[in-house]
């Protein structure tokens, strides 16, 4: 496993070249959604435009990941296309004031834990027809982000069936069966974090050969 911080860099997520792009694209629209009502509810008006973004601070690195967070809804409603847009991993800065709170957070980590299983389970079968059925042969990452979408399919917790498979690990990070019940998603990992896992086991899969 890596034992540096993720990279940081830019990823372009495209339509129609990026296995991320429907998965993310739709979670952003719903988490837009969310801001605007959280921004009616808190100043009575919505702000902001296509173009403007958020930061998602992860939990377990010294990083926020910049992505776009506003006009999603509005495209969607004047079916105006996008076909594109950025996910930058970058130092972290000084977080913004504003309505953001550990509530909020709880929020969007619940709204993006369906997009996190959706994704694995599609990607899936991929890795049992060209690696193996055995989830004990698969890349270290995808062992990990197995346990992950468990998690995040029994409230967020870990659910460790088989006292003898064998621990997960992720940089830092290493799940076993005596961590059975631990929060995972909404604990050690919130929006930060699981949109830098998923860009790794997306680029994992590139690495494997996976078509897109």
């Amino acid at each position: 496993m890596p034992t540096t911080e993720p990279a940081i860099v830019t990823h372009l997520i495209e339509r129609g070249k990026s296995r991320l792009f429907e998965p993310i694209f739709s979670f952003l629209t719903l988490y837009d959604c969310i801001g605007i009502a959280v921004s009616y509810f808190a100043r009575g008006r919505a702000q902001g435009k296509l173009g403007d973004y958020g930061l998602a601070y992860p939990n377990q690195f010294p990083l926020q990941v910049k992505h776009i967070t506003r006009g999603l809804v509005e495209s969607a409603l004047a079916r105006h296309r996008i076909d594109g847009f950025p996910l930058t991993v970058e130092p972290k800065g000084t977080p913004p004031t504003g309505f953001e709170t550990d509530g909020f957070q709880d929020i969007v980590t619940n709204a993006i834990s369906p997009t996190f299983i959706a994704y694995f389970e599609n990607q899936r079968p991929w890795l049992d027809s060209n690696v193996s059925t055995d989830t004990r042969l698969w890349p270290p990452i995808w062992q990990f982000a197995r346990v992950v979408r468990n998690a995040a399919s029994h409230g967020g917790t870990l659910n460790w069936l088989n006292d003898k498979a064998p621990p997960v690990s992720w940089y830092h990070l290493t799940y076993s069966a005596k961590d059975r019940g631990k929060l995972v998603v909404g604990g050690d990992l919130i929006l930060g974090d699981l949109l830098i896992l998923m860009l790794e086991m997306d680029k994992e899969l590139d690495h494997l050969g996976c078509p897109i």
